[in-house]
């Protein structure tokens, strides 16, 4: 299978059609320089290895090893080996949507629109406006969907926010603590579009998109969402959400080509200001991927689960202060390639 990616911001103008990166991948063979150079370069397909069995739940509890492993799953018919598929990679929006963003979407003519999320700060009429896309397409909200819900600090800016409303109804309405009713809204607009902690397959080409953590701000610290994560999705921590996401990779149909799709990268891509997930907008330089993605793909890789292409937004292009990030990556170990497609400004004139 040969995967043909167009990463944008999709503009509100169509001028941004003029700045779309295209990219054909296949399956990489085992990885060399020349594909660390060369993120475009086609590889021989390789095989992928069904996973052993799942051991009893039994044996995480006993405090074993947190991998997890698939059950046999029934044999199903092979993709056509050489079927090229196109995604339209669509970078971080927020807000900047409209009616030509729809038409460049269309014009570039991809089987699966995937959107990694940050559409606004909890903007619910433009989310219900993406769900209503009649392309075939894939959706893993990002932080700032979830910007008064999220973190503390965010639900205190929406207390505020109600307590000093003019609105009578929107008074009553408030509770304290917990997510506003946009994160319900949002999921429920969505449906299976929204792959969060969930897959979505697409038989006729082989395809499964397997969901990363959805909502994720990036970073190692946990304590300020646990509660956010815990009552959305009953996880716990950042292995907790590895295993959740490597059992959604596990679930997908054998002989599938698997696609991971996050709002934020993994961590382990470098830490400096310029690397894929690095800090830029604060000293030190620090690497500000998530971890339970790292761990989860490092799981999969032990396990035999090929993962070519690992696809998210959220750290800008553009550096703050000078400067633009790196926004393509290759692991030279597992051949798999990291696309960033938060391109922002996402227009410019040409």
């Amino acid at each position: 299978m040969r995967l043909s990616l167009r990463c944008t911001g999709l503009a509100p103008q169509l001028r941004q059609r003029s700045l779309t990166v295209a990219a054909v991948l296949q399956r990489p063979s085992p990885p060399s320089q020349r594909l660390v150079d060369q993120a475009q370069q086609q590889a021989a397909p390789t095989q992928l290895r069904p996973p052993p069995v799942r051991p009893p739940p039994s044996a995480r509890q006993e405090g074993r090893s947190p991998q997890r492993m698939a059950p046999p799953r029934p044999q199903q018919a092979a993709p056509q080996p050489h079927r090229k598929v196109t995604l339209a990679v669509v970078g971080d929006v927020h807000s900047q949507w409209d009616a030509d963003s729809e038409a460049a979407l269309a014009w570039l003519g991809a089987d699966v629109a995937v959107f990694v999320g940050d559409f606004g700060e909890e903007v619910v009429q433009l989310v219900e406006r993406i769900a209503a896309l009649p392309q075939p397409k894939v959706v893993c909200l990002g932080n700032h969907d979830a910007w008064f819900s999220l973190t503390p600090n965010g639900r205190r800016r929406y207390a505020r926010a109600m307590l000093q409303s003019s609105s009578l109804a929107a008074r009553e309405a408030y509770t304290e603590g917990g997510s506003t009713p946009a994160i319900a809204r949002q999921l429920d607009a969505l449906g299976t579009d929204h792959i969060g902690y969930s897959s979505k397959r697409f038989p006729e080409l082989g395809l499964t998109l397997v969901g990363a953590r959805p909502f994720s701000k990036g970073g190692k610290q946990w304590s300020d969402v646990a509660d956010f994560y815990e009552e959305h999705y009953g996880v716990g921590g950042h292995q907790d959400s590895a295993l959740r996401i490597l059992d959604v990779a596990l679930g997908a149909a054998e002989g599938d080509c698997r696609v991971v799709v996050a709002h934020n990268g993994p961590a382990g891509l470098g830490g400096r200001r310029h690397c894929i997930c690095g800090v830029d907008w604060t000293e030190p330089e620090a690497d500000f991927g998530d971890p339970d993605l790292q761990e989860a793909l490092d799981m999969m890789h032990a396990q035999g689960v090929r993962v070519p292409l690992v696809l998210f937004g959220h750290m800008h292009s553009q550096l703050k202060g000078r400067g633009h990030r790196n926004m393509v990556e290759v692991d030279p170990a597992t051949g798999t390639v990291y696309i960033n497609a938060a391109v922002l400004p996402s227009a410019a004139n040409v």
